[in-house]
C-alpha cells in the first residue's frame, strides 16, 4: 500500500521504504492519486507545456522508463496512447471512507498534507495540482473531523467530543463550527467556565485578526452557557452508507454567470478558485463529494479577496454562492458577517 498523506512511503512484504521526491516518484504520484487511465498526450502537456509536442513526448516516455526501474512500482501499465498505476493508497482509503460516512476511519487516515506538503519546483503544473488536491483533502479532513465529533456528542462521549473538535480548532483557529462544538461539549461535561473562556478567546482572536464578530447563532450558544440554559445535543449519528446528497457535481466556467447556471448541473466539480493578481484562476475535477463544503471553499476565497481589497472580486463570490440552491442560512450568516450591505436573503 501507498502512504501519501505525510511523508510518503510504501508498505511492502519486507517492511516500510520511505519514498524520496523525484520526478519519476511524483509522476507515479499523480497516477496513484488520479487513480484511472490518463492519455499520453495529456501528460505530457500537463508535465511540459512550455515545449512542442514531440518533445514534450520524449519527455514522457524517458520519465516512464524511470518510473518503471521502481522495484515497487512494476505494476505500472503502460499502452501506447495512455498509462495507470492502479494501486491502493491511503488518499483513496480516505476519500471513500469519507463519502461511506466512515468519520473516525477516515480522521485517522490523514496524516497530513499530501507527500508531507512538500513543494515540486521543477513542474510548477504538478505544484498547482498538488496544491488544489492538498487543500480539498485539508477541507474533507476538517470535515470528517467535525462530524465524528458531533457523533460522539450524540453518544454523549461529551470530553471526547470536545478534544476532537479542539484539534480542528487548533489547525484551523478561526473554524466557527468547531468552536461550536468544543463548547458545546464542554457544557455537556461540566465545564461551563472552560467553555466560556474558549469561547472568549476565539473571538478576541476573531476581532483582532480579521475584525469579525462571532455569528449570531454562535453567539446565541455563548449567552445559553453563560446563563447556564438548557441545550439541545446533537442528533444521533447516522448510519454508515453512501449519501446520495454527497454525490453533487460542478462544472467549470470561465465566467461567473455561466458558473452559476453551471452549479445547479452534474458533471466535473470544482475544486478551488484561487485569486492570482487581478483574475480568479478556477480548478476542477471529476467529482464532488460535498456541495456544502464546496460553497464554503468558494466563500473562504472570497473572505481571502475582500482583505486584500479586491472587493469587486469578492463581491461576485459571494453573490455566486448565494445563487446555489445549497445555500443555507448558516452560509448567508457567514456571508452578512463579510459584507453586513449585502442583502444575502434576496440577492439582485
Amino acid at each position: 500500500m501507498l502512504y501519501l498523506l505525510g511523508h510518503p512511503f510504501i508498505e511492502l512484504e519486507e517492511g516500510k521504504v520511505s519514498l524520496q521526491l523525484s520526478r519519476p516518484f511524483m509522476l507515479l504520484v499523480y497516477l496513484a492519486c488520479v487513480d484511472e487511465w490518463v492519455e499520453r498526450d495529456h501528460l505530457a502537456f500537463f508535465l511540459r507545456p512550455d515545449v512542442d509536442k514531440e518533445t514534450a513526448q520524449q519527455y514522457l516516455r524517458k520519465l516512464i522508463s524511470n518510473a518503471r526501474k521502481f522495484s515497487w512500482a512494476r505494476d505500472l501499465e503502460v499502452e501506447a496512447e495512455r498509462l495507470r498505476w492502479p494501486i491502493d493508497t491511503d488518499v483513496k482509503r480516505f476519500r471513500q471512507a469519507r463519502k461511506d460516512s466512515r468519520w473516525y476511519e477516515a480522521m485517522t487516515l490523514y496524516q497530513g498534507p499530501l507527500v508531507g506538503g512538500a513543494d515540486v519546483p521543477f513542474w510548477p503544473s504538478l505544484d498547482a495540482w498538488l496544491q488544489v488536491e492538498r487543500e480539498a483533502l485539508d477541507y474533507d479532513w476538517q470535515d470528517v473531523t467535525l462530524q465524528h465529533a458531533r457523533d460522539l456528542e450524540s453518544l454523549s462521549r461529551h470530553r471526547e467530543a470536545a478534544s476532537v473538535a479542539a484539534r480542528l480548532l487548533a489547525h484551523d483557529p478561526f473554524h466557527e463550527g468547531a468552536l461550536q462544538c468544543h463548547i458545546t461539549n464542554l457544557y455537556f461535561a461540566g465545564q461551563r467556565e472552560q467553555a466560556l473562556r474558549a469561547a472568549h478567546t476565539f473571538k478576541a482572536r476573531l476581532k483582532d485578526e480579521l475584525d469579525f464578530d462571532l455569528m449570531p447563532s454562535t453567539r446565541e450558544l455563548v449567552d445559553v452557557i453563560r446563563s447556564a440554559g438548557p441545550l439541545e445535543k446533537h442528533s444521533s449519528p447516522v448510519r454508515y452508507g453512501r449519501r446520495r446528497d454527497d454525490l453533487v457535481s460542478v462544472p467549470l466556467a470561465d465566467q461567473a454567470e455561466e458558473l452559476i447556471a453551471l452549479l445547479e448541473s452534474s458533471g466535473a466539480r470544482l475544486m478551488s478558485m484561487t485569486p492570482a493578481g487581478d483574475e480568479t484562476v478556477v480548478i476542477v475535477a471529476k467529482r464532488v463529494s460535498n456541495t456544502h463544503a464546496l460553497l464554503r471553499s468558494v466563500l473562504r476565497l472570497a473572505l481571502n479577496l475582500f482583505r486584500e481589497q479586491h472587493k469587486a472580486r469578492a463581491l461576485e463570490l459571494l453573490l455566486l454562492v448565494l445563487s446555489h440552491p445549497a445555500c443555507d442560512a448558516s452560509l448567508r450568516e457567514e456571508i452578512s458577517r463579510v459584507w453586513p450591505d449585502l442583502k444575502a436573503f434576496n440577492p439582485t
